[in-house]
Parts: structure tokens; C-alpha cells; sequence
């Protein structure tokens, strides 16, 4: 019964397989949402924005580079290799698209191909240890039913592409020679580059620390360089290709190395977003979503077996010959826990990186990712080691018995897809009728915020998606810092010089937004439209405006600020439904603060706020005063100069008042003017392009 031949032939695995992922594909994502003709399921998260980046890209010409989505972002668009839309799927189905309808997206195929290649690689490795048929079978489902693969579903696509990981360990087992191996590294390496960066990064690791070690033995220096050129150019010349170049370098880099990173006892906790993935084990501490490695109490069963194999019969282990796994394990290892050592919610130790290495590391700034092929090393050999310590009828029991554990274990995960469970969205239609003009005589939809952290993509996307016109309203995973900023500078002086190009209609992304822009545009055929809740700048769109949209407009000074209470800034919602804040402003999600952002900055008051005998207090921080750098700021009120304030180095705060009673207007527009407004980037702090000077803590309206 428990021979090693085989029981079934290698065609009838793969139906086998076949119809296991397509059943596990119907329970993820339900009925409806396996059709590539439906979409609605992913208008949420980071999903959306995979979906526009692959219809823009579907619906485009070809263009060099191969992956170039220029009207998904226009000046500030890259590669389709920058967004959740892998692009080995999207240039098959583009290169076939006259056989496809208009609305096909193939995320459904994506996981069904995902979960098969899991299954099977999983089958094949341990087949490749073993030559046991049954005992391969039931280990390969542990390869799906780990939370590391699953919970990805949920969020990033391209990430759940899992098999690229293990076609690394399948080649690395197979008994042939060097050269073969390596030109099957190198297909793998190049295919990871069609998936995502993150696999191309482990793979890369992986196969250097491998030919290091062998460097190491034979002392062949010249080979090792002949190897570097085989792996390295090629990957260069299809990333040329595909278009990870068309980014300057430093904007392929991303904040967060040391923040997403393995937590010591990351294995062990099952929390994700308010969700607790084992049935047995409680949560033992919250992190972010990126802080998930969960094994699931039968992985966690097999790492404690493997722990005492290797400590109890390390007689029987070839180390010399395991070298390699040892090595890309420690070295991932160490990788995926960064310089912020940590044990649940207490940091451990914290090392200060140099800024050039914290910047080349930050190429992986989530760098928990890396630590998948050490889970799959831990499942693979841990497997194994169950066969090898065991006679093939109690290893039979034990991985079955570890497998239903395993499931049981990661049920309420499991529960959280239910036929769809986890898609279920409820989209905001834009229907009115209008926007079929608006389509026909626009060809760019843009912002009065360009960048990605405040452009209210989210709430934009289905609107984006029904018009399909080219669009500066992007959610991009890489981004030119510096062109995003331009562009919204660009769109700010066109607005204050009613210059605003023809061609685009605009999202305004603010109350105080709609506020100044009705000051400037109020003797100007402009129409102030408004579609499912979100206000858009129409240019000679003035005859579309309806009775409540007049009203509203004509009604907006209407409110007062009320007297004598400090307006703090440091809430976004607040931020949004504030009148007063105008054009020039950056609100950071992440410090919660208000910084002015460029040249100018200006605050609009309206003739009831004021009343004409009113002072407006405002208070400021300096964005720069550790740095020594001196701020010189101009104030205008209407376009009367009546201040000027310098922030000096050892200025890190300061207050000033504004005396409202000597303008006798409708309207008092109060224009902060910048002289040397930085960047993080110009500071070399950061990567940020955005024009700072000061930050504006909060105001408050007094009697005069």
C-alpha cells in the first residue's frame, strides 16, 4: 500500500490538480467573480488600481518600452511592471486581445494559475525528496493552505505568484549538472521580473549566495564574473524592455525598510487586520497588515520537528552539502528582520544605518517579503524530515494528521473568502448624464491634487473606469517624485492665472479647493459640477451646473468660523471640509500635519467669516529650523504685501495676526509667499520631492 511506485500517472496529477485549484478558486472568489468579464469585485484596495493600470494598458497601442501605460498618468505614468498587474499575464492577453471582449481582465485566471503552479510545485519538490506518490499528494496541500500565500489574495495579486519561488527550490534539487541549473535560474529569474520586483529581489539573493559559496570553494574568480554577466545582463535587458527604467533610479526606491519588517516572533502570531488566522493560537501582538508571516499551527509542528532533527540527528545531515539552503536562509533571515530588532511590541535594538545603505535597502522596504523562501525552506525540508525520521506508514499519518491540523488551524482565514466574502464592495456609480458630455469634449481628467497619498483615487477609480479617458489620477506603486510635484504646481499656477489647459476637467479634492477656485473663476465660464458627492472643475461647463449645485456654490461664505476657538489641522477629514485652507497645501497622513507645499500657500475668507472687524491668528512651524536654514516668507492680503516673516534657524515656531478690518471685500485672500521652500529630497532626508517651508498648526478668528 505504501510502495514507492506510482499510483497515478503524471497526466492524471495534473487534472487531479487542475480541478482542486479550479474548486479553490470558486470558494475564493464565488460564482460571479471567476467571469474575466466582471470587475466590480475589484474596486477596493490596492485591486482597483491593478485593474485601471491593466484596462489602460489593454486598451492602448503598443509602445516602447513594451510596458509604457502613458495615459494611465500621462507625465507621471510608468511601467504596467510597477502596478499589481503582472506583465507576463498582461502582454499575453494584450498580444491577443482581438479574440478578448472590451471589459475582460484575467485577475481571476491569475489566482486559479497561482493556486494550480502552488499545488503542483509543492507535489513535484516533495516528490523529488520522497519518490513517495501519497505522501507527496497530502504534503502539496500544506503549499496552498499557508497564510503566507493566502492572505495576498486579499490585497496584491502579483504577490501570490508563490511557484516562482518554488521553481527556485524544484531546479535546485533536480540532479543535473551546473550549466543546466543555470539556465533554468536564469528562465526563472527572468520570468520573475514578468511577475514582480519582490521576486525578482529573492531570487537574484538567492542565486548569488548560491554561486558565492561556490566562488568560495573553487577560488575561480573569472568564472564567477562570466556567471554575474549571464544572470545580470539579460534580467537588465528585459527590465529594459518590460520598462523598469522608465522611472529615474531613486523613485524606485520606497520608505519603510525597518518598519515592514519580520518580527522575531512574527511566525508564531496570527493577526491580520483585526482577524485572527488560527483557530488555536491567540493573537499575541497587533502590526500592520505588510507585518504578517503566520505559519499555521501545522507548519509550526513541522518547524519544531525539524528543529530536534537537525538538533538530535545532525549525525544524519549532510550540512557541507545543504550549504546553500543554510546560507540563503541565515542571510534572508537576517534581510527580512532589518536593522529594527523586534519581540511582539517592543523594539529589541534599533541600528542607525548609513543613509547610501538605508537607500540601496529601501529597494526592499518591505522586507518581511524576503522572508517567504525561508517558510518554504522550513515546509520543504521540514516535510522531509518527517519522511526521513519516520517509516513511510507513520510519516503517512503524521503529514495527514499536520495537514487537517493545519486547515482547521487557519479556518478563520479561511472563512474570511466564502465565496467571494472578501470582494464583496460596494462600488459608487457615477450615472449622471452629464458625464457623457464632459466625456466627449475632455480628453484628460485631472486634479487639484496630484499625488498619491491625497488624490482620492479610491473614491475616483469607477468614474476613472467608466470614462477611460486619460487620466492624471493615478494610484501608482512607483512614481517620478519630482514630476508628480511639478505637475501639481503646474495645474495651481494655471488655476491662479486662469491659464487651465482645455483639454482636462478637474477633481477638486477640497471644500476649500471648491472655495478658491470659485473666487477665481466667478466672472469665468467655468462650471463647478458635482458627480456622486466629489466637486469637479468644469472649464466653459457653467451651463451644466444645476439649481443645487448654483446654490451651493453661491452659499458657500455663507457658514461663519467660529469666533475664538483654535482650529487645530491635524486631522484629514477635518483638513477636507475646511473652507479656509486654499491651493498650496500638503496635508502628511502620516505625521498629521498641514505643510505648505511650493511657492505659494493661500487661505480664503469669506465676507460673513469676517465681518470686516475681525483679526485671523494663525500659527506656524518651521519645517527646516534643525537644519539652520533660514525661512523668509511674504504676506499678502488681496495682493497687498503687509508682512514679511522670517523663520530663522532658531526659530521653530511663530505666531502672527492678520488685522481683517482694513479690507472692505467679499472675499480676503491671503497669499503665503516662500523664498526657499526644500524638499526632504533637497535636504537628503528623504525621497520626497515636495516643496516645503512651514507647517500650519492651526488658526483661530478674533474679535478685533
Amino acid at each position: 500500500m505504501f510502495s514507492n511506485s506510482k499510483i497515478v500517472n503524471k497526466k492524471n496529477i495534473i487534472f487531479f490538480y487542475i480541478f482542486i485549484s479550479f474548486l479553490f478558486t470558486f470558494y475564493i472568489l464565488g460564482i460571479n467573480n471567476i467571469n474575466p468579464k466582471i470587475e466590480n469585485w475589484l474596486f477596493t484596495g490596492d485591486r482597483v488600481s491593478d485593474l485601471l493600470a491593466w484596462k489602460y494598458f489593454f486598451n492602448d497601442s503598443w509602445r516602447f518600452p513594451l510596458g509604457s501605460n502613458k495615459n494611465f498618468g500621462l507625465d507621471i505614468s510608468n511601467s504596467i511592471a510597477y502596478s499589481g498587474s503582472p506583465p507576463l499575464y498582461a502582454f499575453i492577453f494584450k498580444f491577443i486581445k482581438i479574440f478578448l471582449p472590451n471589459n475582460f481582465n484575467y485577475f481571476s485566471i491569475l489566482i486559479f494559475l497561482s493556486l494550480f503552479l502552488q499545488i503542483y510545485l509543492g507535489y513535484l519538490i516533495i516528490y523529488k525528496l520522497t519518490k513517495n506518490q501519497i505522501f507527496s499528494i497530502i504534503s502539496s496541500f500544506l503549499f496552498i493552505f499557508l497564510p503566507i500565500f493566502l492572505f495576498k489574495i486579499k490585497f496584491i495579486f502579483s504577490l501570490i505568484s508563490h511557484w516562482i519561488i518554488l521553481s527556485y527550490f524544484y531546479v535546485y534539487l533536480l540532479n543535473i549538472n551546473y550549466s543546466s541549473k543555470k539556465i533554468k535560474f536564469l528562465i526563472i529569474l527572468l520570468l520573475s521580473c514578468l511577475i514582480h520586483f519582490y521576486f525578482t529581489i529573492m531570487i537574484l539573493l538567492m542565486i548569488f549566495i548560491s554561486r558565492t559559496i561556490l566562488l568560495y570553494s573553487n577560488k575561480n574568480y573569472l568564472s564567477f564574473f562570466k556567471d554575474s554577466i549571464y544572470f545580470t545582463f539579460p534580467l537588465l535587458l528585459l527590465m529594459y524592455v518590460v520598462g523598469y527604467f522608465m522611472l529615474p533610479p531613486l523613485n524606485t526606491l520606497g520608505g519603510g525598510y525597518g518598519y515592514y519588517n519580520l518580527n522575531l516572533i512574527s511566525f508564531f502570531n496570527p493577526h491580520l487586520e483585526g482577524l485572527s488566522w488560527s483557530y488555536f493560537i491567540p493573537i499575541i501582538y497587533k502590526d500592520n497588515v505588510e507585518g504578517f508571516a503566520y505559519l499555521g499551527l501545522g507548519v509550526i509542528l513541522i518547524l519544531i520537528h525539524l528543529l530536534f532533527y537537525i538538533i538530535f540527528k545532525y549525525k544524519n545531515i549532510n550540512f557541507k552539502k545543504k550549504k546553500e539552503i543554510i546560507f540563503i536562509f541565515l542571510i534572508l533571515l537576517i534581510l527580512a528582520i532589518s536593522n529594527n530588532i523586534e519581540f511582539g511590541d517592543k523594539v529589541l535594538l534599533r541600528l542607525e544605518l548609513n543613509k547610501y545603505i538605508y537607500a540601496i535597502l529601501s529597494v526592499i522596504r518591505a522586507s518581511i517579503r524576503i522572508i517567504w523562501p525561508c517558510i518554504y525552506i522550513i515546509l520543504i525540508f521540514g516535510v522531509f524530515s518527517i519522511y526521513k525520521n519516520f517509516n513511510k506508514k507513520t510519516s503517512l499519518i503524521l503529514i495527514t494528521f499536520i495537514s487537517l491540523i493545519q486547515i482547521i488551524d487557519i479556518s478563520n482565514g479561511l472563512k474570511s473568502f466564502e465565496f467571494g466574502k472578501s470582494f464583496v464592495v460596494k462600488k459608487n456609480d457615477f450615472n449622471d448624464e452629464r458625464l457623457k458630455i464632459v466625456k466627449e469634449k475632455f480628453q484628460i481628467i485631472s486634479a487639484t491634487n496630484i499625488y498619491n497619498e491625497n488624490n482620492h483615487f479610491h473614491k475616483l477609480a469607477p468614474l476613472i473606469s467608466n470614462l477611460m479617458i486619460k487620466t492624471e489620477i493615478v494610484l501608482l506603486a512607483r512614481t517620478d517624485r519630482k514630476k508628480q510635484s511639478e505637475l501639481t504646481y503646474k495645474n495651481n499656477s494655471n488655476f491662479l492665472n486662469m491659464k487651465n489647459e482645455t483639454d482636462k476637467f478637474y477633481y477638486i479634492a477640497t471644500l476649500g479647493h471648491l472655495n478658491h477656485l470659485k473666487y477665481i473663476y466667478k466672472f469665468q465660464d467655468v462650471g463647478f459640477l458635482n458627480f456622486n458627492n466629489s466637486w469637479f472643475l468644469v472649464p466653459k461647463g457653467k451651463e451644466l451646473m444645476n439649481k443645487n449645485e448654483k446654490n451651493f456654490i453661491q452659499n458657500l461664505n455663507l457658514s461663519a468660523i467660529q469666533e475664538n476657538k483654535d482650529n487645530h489641522l491635524n486631522n484629514y477629514d477635518n483638513y477636507l471640509n475646511d473652507k479656509l485652507i486654499g491651493l498650496g497645501w500638503f496635508y502628511n497622513k502620516i505625521d498629521n500635519q498641514l505643510y505648505s507645499d511650493g511657492n505659494k500657500s493661500f487661505l480664503i475668507l469669506n465676507h460673513d467669516q469676517n465681518s470686516y472687524n475681525k483679526i485671523i491668528e494663525l500659527n506656524f512651524k518651521n519645517v527646516f529650523f534643525e537644519k539652520n536654514i533660514n525661512n523668509k516668507v511674504e504676506i499678502f492680503v488681496n495682493n497687498i504685501k503687509i508682512d514679511t516673516m522670517f523663520f530663522k534657524k532658531e526659530i521653530s515656531k511663530k505666531n502672527i495676526s492678520i488685522d481683517l478690518s482694513k479690507f472692505k471685500t467679499d472675499e480676503i485672500i491671503i497669499e503665503l509667499k516662500f523664498f526657499n521652500p526644500l524638499s526632504l529630497y533637497d535636504l537628503k532626508k528623504g525621497i520626497d520631492q515636495k516643496k516645503r517651508s512651514v507647517v500650519l498648526s492651526s488658526y483661530k478668528i478674533i474679535n478685533n
